[in-house]
């Protein structure tokens, strides 16, 4: 019989200053957050990776909520 592991989600980490937090409304009246990098940051490549993981964060937890799955299958 197989090994089978399951892993641990790992937490976020905290946000970089150069990353900020927007709250926009869209046409239709939702409100959404949206991030922001700073082009002149010193870690720029940290702080675009940081942005993209809480998308793809919140767009997994929205597909679990959708379909019962993170991965939206």
């Amino acid at each position: 019989m197989p090994n089978i592991e399951i892993a641990k989600r790992k937490k976020s980490q905290a946000r970089p200053k150069t990353v900020g937090v927007k709250t926009i409304t869209t046409d239709q009246g939702e409100k959404s957050r949206v991030y922001t990098v700073s082009n002149n940051s010193p870690n720029l490549g940290q702080d675009l990776l940081y942005a993209f993981r809480k998308s793809v964060e919140k767009a997994r937890d929205e597909n679990l909520k959708m379909f019962g799955t993170r991965s939206g299958k």
